[in-house]
C-alpha cells in the first residue's frame, strides 16, 4: 500500500480550517444503489473519517443513484453545501465525462474538488458459469447480453470498448440502478454477464472464484489476476490503444471522493489531510481488509494532477475514444 501526502501545508491547514470545517454532521453520499462496491467504500469511509475531522462529527450515508453516478456528480457541482457537511463518492469516469461525452455532461473537471481516491485496481468483464461462454475467445465472438447502469458508468463504458473493439454482437442493456441489480439479473438468467466490476467488489462479494472472468481493463495488472486476459494488450493499432488508455485511465484513481464545487480551499485541505491520515490508520485498514476492500490510495492533489495529465491528449485520440464508447 502507498499513500501520496500533501506535505506540511496540508498538515498545517487542518488547524487553520477547523472553524470552516467544524460541522457536527457529515453526510457521505454514494452515487450508486446499496450493496455494490461504491456503496461498500462509501460506508467504510463514513464509519472512519469522522475520527480525523475537527470535533469528530457524526457521519451518515445517503445513496443517490442515477446515470452511473453522474446525477450525484451534477448535484455536487451545483446545489450541495460547501461547508464540509457533504462529501461524495462517484464513478471515476465522471472525471472524463465532459471530455468524452460533452453532450451528457456540462461538468467542468477543473471545478471538481477531489479529496482522494481509494484504489488502483482492474475492472473485469465476467459471465455466469452457466452462460455457455467458455473463455475470452468465446466472449469476444458470440452474441451475448450484458447489463449496465448509466452511459457514463464503467459498466457501460468498458462494455462499449469490448463491443467496438472486439465483439459487435455484444448487447448492452441499460437502466440498472447499480451493480447489485445487474448481478441479480445475471443470477435470474436475464443477462449473460457484465463488465465494469472491480477487483474489490468481486473479492468482497465472494464472486471472484465463482464467476467466469473473461477479461480485464487495467492500468497495471496485479498478481492476483495475472491469468485473466488483459484487453489493452489485445488491441491492434496505436490510435485505438491510446484511445482505450484514455477511457480506462481513471482506474488509476478509482473510487474517488469529492467535495462540492466552490468548497473553500481550507475546508478541502482539512478533508484531504483527514483522508491521508485515515488511509494509513490501522483500524481503518483492518476494517477494509475484513470487508474485502482493497486500499491503494492516492491523495487529492495527486488525483487532480493525474487527471489533468490523463486528458492532455491530441484531438484524434479524443475523437476515437468518443467513438469507442458510443
Amino acid at each position: 500500500m502507498y499513500v501520496r501526502f500533501l506535505g506540511v501545508l496540508a498538515a498545517l491547514s487542518i488547524t487553520a480550517a477547523s472553524a470552516s470545517a467544524d460541522v457536527d454532521r457529515v453526510t457521505v453520499k454514494v452515487g450508486y444503489s446499496p450493496g455494490g462496491g461504491y456503496d461498500g467504500y462509501g460506508r467504510l469511509v463514513a464509519e472512519h473519517i469522522g475520527r480525523f475531522l475537527p470535533d469528530e462529527p457524526t457521519t451518515f450515508v445517503e445513496n443517490v443513484p442515477g446515470a452511473g453516478s453522474l446525477r450525484l456528480a451534477k448535484l455536487m457541482m451545483t446545489t450541495e453545501p460547501v461547508d464540509g457537511s457533504v462529501i461524495a463518492i462517484v464513478g471515476s469516469a465522471v472525471a472524463t465525462t465532459s471530455l468524452l461525452r460533452p453532450d451528457k455532461s456540462a461538468i467542468d473537471p477543473s471545478e471538481i474538488k477531489w479529496i482522494g481516491a481509494m484504489a488502483n485496481q482492474p475492472s473485469f468483464c465476467f459471465v455466469a458459469p452457466g452462460s455457455g461462454i467458455a473463455d475470452t475467445d468465446d466472449f469476444l465472438a458470440k452474441p451475448l447480453k450484458v447489463g449496465a447502469t448509466g452511459r457514463t458508468s464503467q459498466t457501460f463504458v468498458f462494455a462499449s470498448l469490448v463491443k467496438n473493439l472486439f465483439n459487435p454482437d455484444l448487447e448492452i442493456v441499460l437502466g440498472f440502478s447499480g451493480g447489485s441489480e445487474i448481478n441479480l439479473a445475471i443470477e435470474r438468467g436475464e443477462l449473460d454477464g457484465r463488465c465494469g466490476n472491480s477487483l474489490s467488489s468481486l473479492l468482497s462479494s465472494g464472486r471472484y472464484d465463482v464467476v467466469n472472468l473473461v477479461g480485464q481493463w487495467a492500468t497495471s495488472v496485479p498478481e492476483v489476476s495475472k491469468d485473466v486476459r488483459d484487453f489493452l494488450s489485445m488491441i491492434d493499432g496505436d490510435v485505438d490503444r491510446k484511445a482505450a488508455k484514455l477511457v480506462t485511465g481513471t482506474l488509476r484513481v478509482d473510487y474517488p471522493f469529492l467535495m462540492p464545487a466552490g468548497t473553500p480551499d481550507d475546508v478541502l485541505a482539512t478533508y484531504r489531510a483527514a483522508f491521508d491520515e485515515m488511509v494509513q490508520d490501522q483500524q481503518f485498514l483492518s476494517d477494509a481488509k475484513k470487508r474485502g476492500l482493497l486500499i491503494d490510495p492516492t491523495g487529492g492533489a495527486d488525483v487532480e494532477a493525474f487527471l489533468q495529465e490523463l486528458v492532455d491528449v491530441d484531438d484524434a485520440t479524443i475523437e476515437r475514444a468518443r467513438e469507442l464508447i458510443d
